[in-house]
């Protein structure tokens, strides 16, 4: 039982491991190297015209470290089957439950570290900090790190229906109270709150007996592997993680513009499925927001330009695995339907989705800080690479059908 967390660990890394050798490959990391390339360029600048102790400051740095300390959730690695097999030996797991804490508040750590990283220029000419200030801010974000995994970790045996103000009290307003009066107020009075939270959670954990919420337990630490494997799963797939559509009722109207005849039978599926399942929109979304802010803050013509065709590109390429959402659904292969319909379809309703991306970029930096001529090399050029994208995959999906 002392080392069953270990060996957990060990498989659990292993699992990721095989997941993220797709998510880190050549076209990942080379966009990754344009997009950390591209906003280091941008940090940097905006740092130089920065002036301090502006009041819009305050309320960026609260809101970065507010949001940053929602990364990283308590890592139990509990299945479902240990409700049966490890409930009668639960007195024996203090141990195990003890050094799934100590793991999550160092991988915790390590992110409130990033975090801190990247905003430790802006925090220090904004408002001035000496080293001792930054290295105490830093402090009281594991702190109040080290306060949220334990009100998680006080959930594990409570049985008890929690109150709807429970979780947004821990999670968000006393950190942000706590933040807020470290940034405005005083920082070491901020420190101070943020120890004695941690006390009142410490005496809230000894007062708790057995026996455990093991329902809440593996239902937490199941939605925590969902989360993750979400992510891989916009580089590949993922059999653990199963689609969750939506209804999205509020969408209707457009859909009824779709015309409902057996020429057009694809083109609803594909924008109802779209809209409705979440992955690939939500990454479609993703990939247009991450655009928006990189482009508007660049100044340098040819790093705009390649940031943004690099990304359309990579939109692109995501967006192509969509095509075949309906391989495995039998009912599609009923439809008296042609295969050409298919892809006309698909083709267009791709197409469709990234010019909205090159018209979103054009117009972001036509209203940002790059020369205009950046813009109209970008709309040059993201045309050319749409209309490669789509002969290339007519011209695949003819050869398929010819060698069929």
């Amino acid at each position: 039982m002392h080392n069953l967390f270990q060996h957990r660990l060990v498989d659990h890394w292993m699992q990721l491991t095989k997941y993220l050798r797709y998510v880190f490959n050549d076209f990942f990391v080379i966009a990754l190297m344009f997009f950390v390339g591209a906003l280091g360029l941008a940090y940097s600048n905006f740092l130089k015209g920065l002036a301090p102790h502006q009041w819009w400051q305050l309320i960026i740095i609260i809101a970065v470290l507010e949001l940053g300390l929602q990364l990283g959730r308590l890592a139990t690695l509990i299945m479902a089957p240990d409700r049966v097999f490890l409930a009668p030996q639960e007195g024996q797991l203090q141990g195990y439950f003890r050094q799934s804490f100590i793991y999550s508040f160092w991988m915790g750590g390590l992110m409130q570290a990033g975090v801190w990283f990247v905003l430790l220029p802006f925090v220090s000419v904004s408002l001035s900090w000496n080293l001792m200030q930054l290295a105490t801010g830093f402090c009281l974000s594991l702190l109040l790190k080290w306060d949220w995994l334990s009100y998680q970790f006080w959930t594990l045996r409570n049985h008890q229906r929690l109150e709807w103000w429970r979780k947004p009290l821990f999670q968000w307003l006393l950190p942000l109270l706590i933040f807020s009066i470290g940034i405005v107020v005083n920082l070491w009075l901020a420190l101070g709150s943020a120890v004695g939270l941690l006390a009142i959670s410490g005496w809230l954990i000894r007062k708790q007996v057995p026996p455990l919420n093991w329902q809440r337990i593996v239902v937490a630490e199941r939605l925590r592997m969902i989360r993750i494997y979400r992510f891989f799963a916009l580089f590949t797939d993922v059999p653990t993680v199963d689609p969750q559509p939506k209804r999205r009722g509020y969408l209707d109207r457009l859909f009824q513009r779709i015309p409902q005849d057996q020429q057009h039978l694809y083109t609803n599926l594909y924008v109802r499925t779209f809209f409705r399942d979440g992955e690939t929109s939500s990454m479609y979304v993703r990939l247009l927001v991450v655009a928006a802010v990189i482009l508007f803050f660049l100044n340098n013509s040819v790093v705009a330009v390649i940031v943004a065709l690099t990304l359309l590109y990579l939109t692109g390429i995501q967006l192509r695995p969509f095509f075949t959402f309906f391989a495995n659904n039998v009912f599609t292969h009923l439809y008296p339907v042609p295969t050409t319909d298919q892809v006309h379809s698909f083709r267009r309703f791709w197409q469709w989705l990234l010019i909205i991306e090159l018209a979103l970029e054009v117009v972001v930096l036509l209203l940002g800080k790059a020369p205009i001529s950046a813009a109209f090399i970008s709309l040059v050029g993201g045309l050319a690479i749409i209309w490669w994208l789509m002969t290339r995959f007519v011209s695949r999906n003819q050869k398929q059908e010819g060698n069929n």
